[in-house]
């Protein structure tokens, strides 16, 4: 009796979670992360494709004699952004309104790996704003070079490029777990990858409040003065017609402008 006491006995386990459970978080980080690249790349497009279309159909000449490019550019910019946390908002309203109903309804090993933290979807609203802003300005200003619709895909495929490594980075980080990788890391301080990269961290793995308030700075500065660059380059571009010069060909008309003033 005793034997079978011991060869029968019940044994029980917990487990204890250290850290960031990646298991139960990669769900909600990748599609947060999805939704990041889908309103990056369709805002930034939105502010682009706005800008030439004023340009090819000279609408832009009348406007700047009513305002000045720069407050065109920053009202382009500063409207669809509010369009744009509209939707986001109105999405995630919805999302937190049915999440619960529609998690009741699943079997409990589904459950157990869905989660949307609070913590997420309020750090993925941060940094859909301070990407907004870094990528419509550098949209307004590369627009504001071309004046016809056929030529903006060419002369944006070096910021697409940007996005989409960065998305492929991530994915790559997220399916191998390995979140705190050298490149995850350098790219998480980088202004133009940092929103994504620095989210996805932050959502499947520990990361230091020192890293995230340093990530956050760079890419607030880099708001500044970006859009204090992209008004220049959008105040030299938006009278310019015929072939796009260049980037570098702008930005030294631009210093060479100020040089002179």
């Amino acid at each position: 009796q005793e034997s079978e006491k011991i060869l029968s006995a019940y044994t029980t386990k917990s487990v204890i979670t250290l850290g960031t459970d990646q298991t139960t978080a990669y769900i909600s980080t990748y599609i947060l992360v999805m939704a990041l690249y889908t309103a990056i790349l369709a805002y930034g497009q939105l502010v682009a494709t706005s800008v030439v279309t004023e340009k090819s159909s000279r609408a832009m000449e009348m406007l700047i004699t009513c305002a000045s490019p720069s407050d065109l550019m920053f009202g382009k910019v500063i409207g669809a952004g509010l369009a744009g946390f509209t939707q986001i908002a109105v999405i995630f309203g919805v999302g937190a309104i049915s999440l619960p109903v529609m998690l009741n309804s699943m079997p409990a090993d589904l459950k157990s790996i869905i989660s949307f933290p609070i913590e997420s979807a309020l750090f993925a609203i941060l940094f859909f704003v301070l990407a907004f802003f870094i990528y419509a300005f550098v949209f307004a200003a590369i627009a504001s070079l071309v004046s016809r619709i056929e030529d903006l895909s060419s002369i944006m495929s070096p910021v697409m490029f940007i996005i989409i490594f960065v998305f492929m980075a991530v994915i790559f980080g997220m399916n191998s777990g390995e979140l705190n990788s050298p490149l995850m890391i350098t790219i998480s301080y980088i202004p133009f990858t940092a929103p994504i990269a620095m989210f996805a961290r932050i959502a499947m793995s520990d990361v230091a409040a020192w890293e995230i308030i340093i990530s956050v700075a760079i890419q607030v500065a880099s708001v500044f003065i970006l859009g204090k660059l992209a008004a220049a380059i959008y105040r030299v571009g938006v009278l310019l017609y015929g072939k796009p010069p260049k980037l570098g060909q702008a930005l030294k008309m631009v210093f060479s402008k100020k040089a002179r003033s």
